[in-house]
């Protein structure tokens, strides 16, 4: 089973979570009680290191901070203040 934990917690507990991930441990991170972002051992993620190379990862995060990616860093950061 998957341990549970806040964005904020995890960001204080970042060294502990990844510890847990090399033991065998997945954490999920949730915001605003939401499921957001996982942190699964290597193991068990669907690509190996070995089998990714870094310009196959190219483009992926396409998108990824909206149209307007400035705004979108910005509400990040009023987020942590």
């Amino acid at each position: 089973m998957a341990h549970r934990m806040g964005a904020e917690q995890a960001r204080q507990h970042f060294a502990e979570i990844i510890a847990n991930a090399e033991r065998g441990r997945v954490t999920i991170i949730e915001r605003h009680g939401e499921p957001r972002a996982m942190v699964v051992p290597l193991t068990r993620s669907p690509a190996s290191p070995a089998s990714v190379t870094f310009t196959a990862l190219a483009g992926t995060g396409a998108g990824l901070w909206g149209s307007d990616p400035t705004r979108t860093i910005e509400a990040l950061r009023e987020e942590w203040e």
